[in-house]
This record gives structure tokens, C-alpha cells and sequence, in this order.
């Protein structure tokens, strides 16, 4: 599917919405810290932009319930890209900047060690021809099943025990471990939406590009 000019406008949109928050946020963090007394808040850009994409599908739109549609999957898009990354913001912050530095490097080890964890553990189990996977949802991906969720799992665990022990985090075990549990399976619910968007996008096999 080849993406039309006002997929490339609302495209457009897209990145002058994230150009402008960014340049919000690091506006706001050189002059006056955590609070902000510039005369547009991040809300108002946002929205802004909202409004921006529902006036232009409404306006070039013939069918009401496509514009609809199409301007829901549009917010879809800009929520996807600029929510995780807004996150993101708050490790600048200069009051906590040591510590948000050693979780955001936790927060990493924890994901690279859950994907190379589910990775082997799928790769352990064909090895010994186990035939019983229990895929999550089949219909999006079937190489995302219960057993590669386990091994995620127990290496993301790992490796917050070894982020902790490296970095002194603060916190008890049981925190650390929640974290880590809940950090694996938003990593997991992501793959899976990932996946949902590319098989609409009917690119799901995008991945087989690169050799």
C-alpha cells in the first residue's frame, strides 16, 4: 500500500507536533527547570496539532466514517511515537538526573536481556524439538508464545539483580522485580502491537529485508 500525499501531510504534522515539543521541553529545562512559564504548554501544542489533523481529514475526506477512522489511527500514530519518548524527558531533569540515568540503564539491560532471553529460550526449546508452544496471539505473530515470555522474564530479572548491584539502586527486591516483571510484559503487549500494525499495513514480513 503506497501511501498517498495526505498520509504525507498528516506525516508532516506529525513531526512538526514532535519538533515543537521538543524544543518545549528543552526550553523549559535551560531556563527554568521543572516548571515552565513559556506562554504554550506541551497540552496546548498537542492538542493543537489534534486539531490540525481532524479539521484537514475532515475537510479532504468524502466518507465521514473514514475521515473518522483515519483520523483516530492518525492521533494512534502521534500517541505511539511521542508518548514513550516524552517519558524519556523526565531523565534530563537536573534535580535527579544520577538517578534517573542509572534506571533509564537499568530500564535498558532489563529489555535487551528479556529479547536475548526469549530469544534463547525459543532456540533451546527447537533445539530439542518441543512441538507444544502456546503462542499469545496467534492471529498477530506466531513467534511470540508463552514459553519465550518465561525466559524474558527470568533474564530481565537477572538483569536487574546485576543492574542493582552495579548501579546501588535504591529500592527493596520485591520493587525491583515488579518493575522488571512489568517492564518484560509492556515489552511483550509492544512486540504484539507492533505486529498488529505492520499486518495492516501488510509489511509483516518487513524484517526479511535485511538478510
Amino acid at each position: 500500500m503506497t501511501p498517498d500525499w495526505q498520509c504525507a501531510v498528516v506525516t508532516l504534522v506529525h513531526y512538526l507536533i514532535f519538533v515543537l515539543l521538543t524544543m518545549h521541553s528543552a526550553a523549559c529545562i535551560s531556563t527554568t527547570g521543572v516548571t515552565c512559564d513559556l506562554a504554550v504548554s506541551k497540552r496546548q501544542i498537542f492538542l493543537g496539532g489534534v486539531v490540525v489533523i481532524l479539521t484537514f481529514r475532515c475537510s479532504f475526506a468524502g466518507d465521514g466514517v473514514g475521515a473518522f477512522v483515519a483520523f483516530l489511527l492518525d492521533v494512534l500514530g502521534l500517541v505511539y511515537i511521542i508518548g514513550p519518548l516524552s517519558v524519556l524527558v523526565a531523565f534530563v531533569d537536573d534535580n535527579h538526573r544520577s538517578l534517573y540515568r542509572k534506571l533509564l540503564i537499568a530500564l535498558l539491560y532489563v529489555v535487551w536481556a528479556s529479547d536475548s532471553g526469549a530469544y534463547l529460550v525459543g532456540k533451546t526449546l527447537a533445539h530439542f524439538h518441543y512441538k507444544c508452544y502456546h503462542t499469545l496471539a496467534p492471529h498477530l505473530s506466531e513467534n511470540k508464545d508463552y514459553e519465550g515470555t518465561i525466559g524474558a522474564i527470568v533474564f530481565g530479572v537477572v538483569a536487574m539483580a546485576a543492574a542493582s548491584e552495579m548501579l546501588n539502586l535504591p529500592g527493596s527486591i520485591g520493587t525491583k522485580v515488579g518493575c522488571s516483571v512489568l517492564a518484560v510484559l509492556f515489552g511483550r503487549l509492544g512486540d504484539l502491537f507492533e505486529s498488529l500494525l505492520k499486518r495492516a499495513a501488510g509489511v509483516k514480513d518487513s524484517g526479511s529485508l535485511i538478510p
